[in-house]
């Protein structure tokens, strides 16, 4: 065996990464409440941290003995300014990695240089509905002070509509606005078409009987989804359409003649047998050796799409399953943009909004 190579791993135990290092082995575990890093515990102590909206940590007080303090502050770009004491981490600019061997920062899916406010490689998203956006290496349009890419793929900016303000992307605002006025559920069984329609959202679609037409992904899908509600006592199991009684969810695949304009499964929810609300889910396997980028990048798009607020991931193995779990996802309409929940059952993985989430994971 040729000379061993004495080597440590610095595990970012909330964000999931595993990296080299060469001094003795030591871990840092993160702590969130409500999507936000509030303390963080290192070999020595543990801090209580605090920062700006964008997630930049700014304050950093000793836990136990409260007598550390450590202030800094940052340009609006990132470039983070000299303070008082040491910063117990390497985390920097919206709280992403920072690598001091090049200036760089770690900002979702691309590298970003804080000193020139510039991604180094193109937003693989191009933005049509903001010009200034266009120019695909900046900083959230060259607003950092009004606006931010935690995501790195697409800008989010304030925008002005009748004297209210999103931020967001235009296609995330007016698609949150849509949400806000969204007209309540209504379904009815068509016996020409040998189905139950659904009418949400402005968009209808059937349920055929006896899964008639439908992919056999989106069966197992939607199957594995309700075996999970009914774990939890949070399964609908009347029928569809003209119950009078019966709470819960449930998870239905619908069909269109085009495949395109229709979500892979919509989950409706039902209150004393009355559909209440219906929401689409996108689904998504992700083959290897598709890139971690990519497929951070495809599961954004199907969850800021016009027809879902959440995306089923089923993953190749469990090391994809790891990593995916361990990535973040925005919903671009929400101000401030809303970090995606994410919860995991073996290598099936739902990415939404916690509503999404719960009904999976908890009784209701």
């Amino acid at each position: 065996m040729r000379g061993a190579v004495e080597r440590t791993y610095v595990m970012r135990l909330a964000a999931g990464r595993v990296r080299p290092d060469e001094v003795a082995s030591t871990g840092i575990r993160y702590y969130a409440f409500a999507g936000v890093v509030i303390g963080e515990t290192t070999p020595s102590t543990l801090y209580w941290l605090s920062g700006t909206t964008q997630g930049t940590m700014t304050t950093s007080v000793a836990a136990f003995s409260q007598s550390t303090v450590i202030r800094r502050a940052s340009t609006p770009s990132g470039t983070m300014l000299t303070g008082t004491g040491t910063w117990p981490d390497d985390r920097a600019f919206l709280g992403d990695p920072a690598h001091s061997s090049t200036g760089l920062a770690d900002v979702g899916a691309r590298k970003y240089d804080p000193a020139l406010g510039l991604f180094l490689s193109p937003d693989p998203v191009l933005s049509t509905s903001n010009p200034q956006a266009m120019t695909r290496y900046t900083y959230a349009v060259d607003d950092p002070v009004t606006g931010s890419d935690p995501s790195g793929l697409v800008p989010l900016v304030p925008y002005i509509d009748d004297g209210q303000r999103c931020v967001g992307t235009l296609k995330g605002c007016e698609a949150s606005e849509a949400a806000t006025a969204a007209s309540k559920v209504t379904m009815r069984y068509d016996p020409v078409r040998r189905g139950t329609e659904i009418k949400f959202d402005g968009y209808r679609f059937i349920i055929p009987d006896n899964n008639r037409g439908i992919p056999e992904e989106n069966i197992t899908a939607a199957n594995d989804l309700n075996k999970l509600l009914q774990q939890q006592g949070n399964f609908y199991n009347g029928p569809l359409v003209g119950g009078n009684s019966g709470h819960g969810f449930v998870y239905v695949t619908p069909y269109e003649d085009d495949p395109g304009s229709v979500p892979d499964l919509i989950r409706i929810t039902y209150l004393n047998g009355q559909p209440q609300s219906a929401v689409g889910v996108e689904l998504y396997s992700p083959k290897p050796p598709t890139s971690l980028s990519n497929i951070q990048l495809e599961i954004q798009k199907k969850i800021n799409g016009t027809q879902a607020d959440a995306a089923v991931v089923r993953a190749a193995n469990t090391q994809q399953a790891d990593r995916i779990e361990n990535m973040d996802y925005y919903f671009y309409g929400e101000d401030p943009p809303l970090k995606a929940s994410v919860a995991r059952f073996g290598n099936l993985l739902v990415v939404g909004r916690p509503s999404d989430i719960v009904p999976l994971t908890v009784p209701l």
